[in-house]
């Protein structure tokens, strides 16, 4: 059972758990492809975003190709969790999600999803653990230049911001603050998402997006505190991840040493993580293969948004469909 609960729309199974993480496998088309797929979400909202309806599932596309798709489901952050910090989600945690996906598909390579800072950590455990050349590495909207990641990154930056103040008051970041920094961004969002849906509401696919992404948008979830110190001055603060200067058990982070595939993907609408921020990744790793592309829709709506199915999707399943066997 995952921890929390799941709400998206593709059957799947568990096969592992550590703590509140899940490993979800999803059940899909006869597989065509050996090399398995691990969806890797945002640590500070909730893993279904990337299988929220039919017709807007990230998960159900793949595995409707032939992917054998896997999901790290986080789970609901409790009081408990206060400790959890970065080095333990990107490195431990990974790891043993990357275990599972290895010891149930028999395929010792695998492709690396990440979405959001789902992206940034499966980057940090790609340059810390893996990053070999047979492996795959996808960064959808995920930050890596953290200089130039918009308005957040002025907001976040050390004169503004005291993280350890929050997390020695709350010990988490609680949900209703993680919610309301996001809202402030785009504070128009969803009286537009009302608007443009009253517009379609007699057509079903219309009332079946919006519902799932109301949902979705209203279920957030606590940052835990150490990974939210972490996060706010590894990346935010230092720049850690572009400047090679995070060291985690003892030995330096280098994005330099990642020869996987690398597709990186943004989104032209996207408030939260500009281009201008996930963009330079590509010219940061030592793989030879490497793919930049842009689609339409902003942060969310690129994975989930009702133009998903016919922008972002196709275009992956076309760069993975000769990087999977």
């Amino acid at each position: 059972m995952v921890a929390g609960g799941y709400h998206g729309v593709t059957p799947y199974r568990v096969i592992a758990q550590h703590r509140k993480m899940s490993v979800l496998r999803f059940c899909g088309s006869a597989r065509c492809f050996a090399k398995p797929v691990l969806c890797i979400p945002a640590l500070i909202s909730r893993s279904y975003i990337l299988d929220l309806y039919q017709g807007g599932s990230l998960v159900a596309a793949l595995a409707g190709a032939g992917h054998d798709v896997y999901l790290l489901d986080w789970g609901v952050i409790g009081d408990e969790d206060a400790g959890l910090g970065l080095q333990e989600v990107a490195i431990d945690y990974i790891s043993r999600a990357i275990a599972a996906v290895q010891k149930v598909s028999g395929c010792a390579q695998r492709t690396l999803l990440g979405y959001c800072m789902g992206g940034t950590l499966a980057t940090l455990w790609s340059a810390a653990c893996g990053g070999a050349k047979r492996d795959n590495l996808i960064a959808l909207a995920a930050p890596f230049d953290f200089q130039t990641a918009g308005l957040l990154a002025h907001w976040c930056r050390e004169k503004y911001l005291d993280i350890e103040r929050i997390t020695d008051v709350f010990g988490n970041v609680p949900a209703h603050i993680v919610e309301t920094v996001f809202t402030l961004l785009r504070p128009t969002a969803r009286f537009r998402a009302a608007l443009a849906f009253s517009r379609n509401y007699n057509e079903e696919p219309a009332r079946q997006a919006f519902t799932a992404m109301d949902r979705w948008v209203n279920d957030w979830v606590p940052f835990p505190g150490a990974a939210a110190r972490d996060w706010i001055q590894w990346f935010y603060q230092r720049n850690g991840l572009a400047e090679r200067s995070i060291a985690l058990n003892g030995r330096a982070v280098d994005v330099g040493k990642i020869r996987s595939a690398v597709c990186v993907v943004a989104a032209l609408g996207d408030a939260i993580v500009p281009a201008e921020s996930s963009r330079p990744l590509r010219y940061a790793v030592a793989s030879k293969d490497v793919t930049y592309f842009e689609v339409g829709g902003g942060h969310i709506g690129m994975v989930a948004g009702r133009a998903s199915s016919g922008d972002l999707f196709p275009k992956l399943l076309a760069w993975l469909e000769t990087r999977s066997t």
